[in-house]
């Protein structure tokens, strides 16, 4: 949001937890937006941009439950179905909901119902927790690699909800364990960099197949080709050394 708004000359404001990871408050700030950094949660920051939205007369963007951020990131699935027309599975990072949410109704809408895993970490599954009560709940933010997927999904929440309880059916969590070793691998063996919450998919197939974990809710994917969604590379680089160590 902060690259749109700089390239389009908007000014913007970004609100986040204040203990957010250095390499996105750095990004923000060189897209020309405010980083505004406010209380311990991401519940707190939403809460502060919502605040701001109303009483300086500014637009809100959310950052999932609105069907225009669903419908954005549904095109995550659009671009797989370009390359792979007929995946067995996709693994994707669960938190909001907007990304699988929106994967979901795509992949449902093409008849592929079902082919959705999405992956929560076990210390952020304020989703999961929400589906098994039934309605929307809050949870106590727990620190976890995983920090992008931190947060609550809103009390009244109208869209996300709704989508993943309805379209899908298989389930996962992974450790903090997992998602290192998720990191870990990336770096090592493919050269690649992602932050704790990009790498909860990879660290769910890694799991599975050393026989760690199992879906809940739904039979295993069929065989054929598996996608695993890398959903974001924002680490602060001595982090990552640290964790590539070991």
């Amino acid at each position: 949001m902060a690259w749109v708004a700089g390239r389009l000359g908007v000014p913007a404001i970004v609100c986040v937890p204040g203990w957010v990871d250095p390499v996105k408050l750095a990004a923000i700030e060189a897209a020309g937006a405010e980083a505004r950094r406010v209380g311990d949660s991401y519940d707190e920051a939403e809460e502060e941009a919502e605040r701001i939205a109303r009483e300086d007369g500014r637009v809100l963007v959310p950052p999932f439950d609105d069907p225009w951020i669903v419908a954005g990131q549904a095109t995550v699935a659009t671009e797989i179905l370009e390359v792979v027309p007929d995946p067995a599975e996709i693994l994707v990072a669960l938190s909001g909901g907007g990304l699988v949410g929106g994967m979901a109704a795509v992949l449902e809408s093409r008849g592929l119902g079902g082919r959705i895993t999405a992956v929560s970490a076990a210390r952020a599954d304020v989703m999961r927790r929400s589906l098994a009560a039934g309605r929307p709940v809050r949870v106590p933010e727990e620190e976890t690699l995983a920090s992008a997927l931190a947060g609550g999904i809103g009390l009244d929440n109208r869209v996300t909800f709704p989508l993943v309880r309805d379209l899908v059916t298989r389930f996962l969590d992974v450790s903090e364990d997992d998602i290192a070793g998720a990191i870990r691998g990336a770096a090592r063996h493919h050269g690649i960099v992602l932050e704790g919450g990009g790498a909860v998919a990879l660290a769910a197939l890694l799991a599975r197949a050393e026989g760690r974990i199992d879906a809940t809710g739904a039979a295993a994917p069929a065989e054929g080709p598996i996608v695993v969604v890398l959903s974001g590379g924002n680490l602060d680089p001595a982090r990552l050394s640290e964790l590539v160590r070991g």
